[in-house]
């Protein structure tokens, strides 16, 4: 599976939504974490989200840079991640 088919089958079984607001930065940090956990980029991010904001763009470029120097991908290797996303 392609990290493109990953991070859509993430999204979906997750039931994400991108928007501005607080609930969408979550999300945004969770799909990033993931990404970075099975090595796909800012850019692969953007477009599975296929947001027509750019806000929302720049945003996962933001996070995604974070994330990534962070170790954030580690995250996804504990049991707490197994508990509370499906992936």
């Amino acid at each position: 599976m392609s990290n493109i088919e990953k991070l859509k089958k993430f999204i979906k079984d997750n039931k994400l939504e991108f928007n501005s607001g607080s609930g969408g930065d979550i999300n945004i940090l969770a799909l990033c974490g993931y990404a970075c956990y099975i090595g796909a980029t800012s850019n692969v991010c953007i477009e599975v989200v296929n947001s027509s904001l750019q806000d929302i763009d720049d945003e996962i470029k933001r996070v995604f840079e974070y994330a990534s120097k962070n170790s954030y991908s580690r995250f996804w290797e504990t049991e707490k991640a197994k508990k509370q996303w499906k992936f």
